[in-house]
């Protein structure tokens, strides 16, 4: 069926409250004769018989002795759970210049283990576990945004910073990232890009939108904002640092990985993507039913922040700017802390979000909003309210959270227009 152009890496899982992986599975990924990407996953027979084992994603993979196969799609062979661990576009450009151009997605996964997003980790073999030493000291960020400011700009990596400064991130995203840590946290370093509105700070913008979506009762990731020095031909920046939900200090040293699953995983885990768009808010809360240890406070957590990207003109809010996190439980998943929350500039007062919102599809009005409550529990009045609630807070705080962290009045002018009441 396949032809000879195939691959193979280990799937390594990081255990609740384990800062050592063990050994989950075998992942293939090869092209038929016909050009058609495959990929499979089995689970090692030793790992399901772990008495604390976890599936991967309990929906498409579920935990038993069989070969998974997907073959073909825009998923091109990989399954979701395992797409989440590999590298965007930032990240394969940088491993690209790094290591050579790799082949998809087997030679992404085993070049960014340091920093991925979530539990998994990959190798070539079922008898070395990868190897994944400590992220960079956060006192490395001044050499970071050397490193990451050539790189854009399309120069090599100075001498003696390849190694000390790693930024194969396989976090996702378009834009530079990596992970730097203090004595008990990981932080998400968020950098600016030269492609970004010169007008704005987006770190700035962004730590004051995780601000404003905590003051609506939004779960929001935390966030601080570091800044850095020019040198040479490099300028001065201010580089945003997440809080990254995914990982804890372990006691004995070293750190814990926490399951984490993407929303599109979620809408992959049933097939229905290979055939359809159809990535919307309401199906995403009819997954929380079967992936969600809190179903119910989690639909209504999924509205407000539905209803708060809608306050602020988030149109960026696709299913990978949704996740989701194993519940401390262990009974299932839970949605994570919110994340990636800015304001986008638009030419015109019609705007649509990323993720259809109602029966009208993905256009930001109240009707269309309202119009999806039942999907997330919520009676229509109930849904009103809380639409209210948070459209009042945006726009009693906006202003403020912005100023707070010293983004200027002109960008804050030029913002005016993103908080507009949505009609």
């Amino acid at each position: 069926m396949t032809s000879d152009a195939s691959d193979r890496v280990f799937v390594w899982v990081f255990l609740p409250g384990d800062a050592h992986p063990t050994l989950c599975g075998a992942f293939d990924h090869s092209m038929s004769a016909a050009g058609v990407a495959v990929g499979t996953f089995v689970y090692g027979r030793s790992y399901l018989r772990q008495p604390f084992n976890l599936p991967i994603d309990p929906v498409a993979l579920p935990l038993r002795e069989q070969r998974f196969e997907l073959a073909g799609g825009s998923r091109q062979g990989v399954f979701g759970v395992i797409a989440d661990a590999c590298p965007d576009d930032w990240g394969r450009y940088v491993i690209d210049r790094r290591f050579g151009a790799q082949r998809f997605p087997i030679g992404y996964l085993l070049h960014s283990q340091e920093d991925r997003v979530g539990h998994l980790c990959f190798s070539t073999s079922a008898t070395e576990p990868p190897q994944l030493p400590d992220p960079a000291p956060r006192a490395w960020l001044q050499d970071a945004w050397t490193v990451i400011n050539g790189l854009e700009a399309g120069r090599s990596i100075p001498e003696g910073l390849a190694e000390k400064v790693k930024v194969n991130t396989a976090l996702g995203g378009a834009r530079p990232k990596l992970t730097v840590a203090d004595e008990r946290t990981q932080w998400l370093a968020k950098f600016p890009t030269r492609h970004d509105d010169p007008r704005l700070s987006l770190p700035l913008v962004e730590a004051a939108m995780l601000d404003l979506a905590r003051s609506v009762g939004i779960t929001a990731a935390e966030a601080v904002i570091e800044t850095v020095a020019g040198a040479c031909d490099t300028p001065a920046a201010h580089i945003l640092l997440v809080k990254r939900f995914d990982r804890s200090p372990h006691a004995a040293g070293g750190w814990c990985r926490e399951a984490y699953a993407s929303a599109r995983t979620l809408f992959q885990s049933d097939g229905l993507d290979d055939y359809s768009y159809s990535s919307s808010y309401a199906r995403l809360a009819g997954h929380l039913r079967l992936w969600s240890s809190r179903p119910a406070a989690d639909r209504v957590e999924l509205f407000r922040r539905m209803v708060f990207n809608c306050c602020i003109s988030n149109t960026d809010d696709h299913d990978r700017n949704h996740g989701f996190l194993a519940s401390e439980e262990n009974a299932g998943f839970r949605l994570s802390p919110a994340f990636d929350m800015v304001p986008r500039l638009h030419a015109t007062r019609r705007r649509y979000q990323a993720m259809n919102i109602g029966e009208d599809g993905a256009e930001t009005t109240v009707q269309n909003i309202l119009s999806s409550a039942s999907a997330f529990g919520l009676a229509h009045e109930d849904a009103k309210a809380l639409f209210h609630d948070v459209q009042c807070k945006v726009l009693a705080h906006w202003k403020d959270c912005l100023a707070q962290k010293a983004v200027p009045q002109a960008a804050i002018a030029l913002l005016a227009p993103c908080f507009e009441p949505l009609r």
